[in-house]
């Protein structure tokens, strides 16, 4: 943030879920973390002096984003930040779920998507499908749940889990829930930018 005009990125055209290698245009971890890491040391050439890495992903992408925050404060001096959405949300989340359970590809994230991209989502198409049968110690199926250590679906897990992608119930999502779960994330998120400002103000 500074004189220079700021820059987003909308979401990236990759996919890098290596529990989703059973399914085309997946890549590796390597490359994602290269792709954006490469796009935000370029935005550092730009002028722009702060990102915010916006992760829509649940638990999937978190150590892999961090792994790039940590690179671009260390070797692009950048001041980077990674934003797991499911974080912002959390709160106004709990209160108006209605499914039980929401992993991957389910309430959230659906309706979520009928809000700001509803010509993408084909609701006919939706199919609730359960988690697994029982989670280890310190894990937890839901995106709101106790998970206390790292932990992710192997391809053939996910494969067997749910041919169609997702875990949850996509079934009951709204783009009402999407504009309130939108709203709550965006209101956290401007919360940090500002701060941002206000101190490059007093610099």
């Amino acid at each position: 943030m500074n004189d220079s005009p700021g820059a987003s990125r909308s979401a990236d055209p990759v996919r890098r879920h290596p529990h989703h290698t059973f399914k085309p245009g997946t890549v590796s971890t390597g490359t994602f973390q290269r792709y954006v890491f490469d796009v935000c040391d370029s935005a550092a050439d730009w002028g722009i002096e702060h990102v915010l890495l916006v992760n829509g992903r649940y638990l999937v992408q978190d150590p892999e984003l961090e792994v790039v925050v940590r690179r671009l404060r260390t070797e692009s001096d950048l001041e980077a930040f990674h934003v797991p959405l499911v974080e912002p949300f959390a709160d106004v989340a709990e209160e108006i779920r209605t499914g039980e359970v929401s992993f991957h590809a389910s309430e959230f994230e659906t309706s979520i998507m009928l809000e700001l991209f509803p010509e993408l989502v084909d609701m006919d198409a939706a199919t609730a499908v359960d988690p697994s049968a029982g989670s280890l110690p310190l894990t937890n199926d839901d995106a709101l749940g106790e998970n206390r250590v790292g932990w992710a679906f192997t391809a053939d897990e996910m494969a067997s889990i749910t041919p169609a992608g997702n875990v949850g119930d996509p079934t009951v999502a709204t783009a009402e829930t999407g504009a309130a779960l939108v709203d709550a994330a965006v209101s956290d998120v401007v919360t940090l930018i500002e701060e941002l400002e206000r101190r490059r103000r007093e610099e």
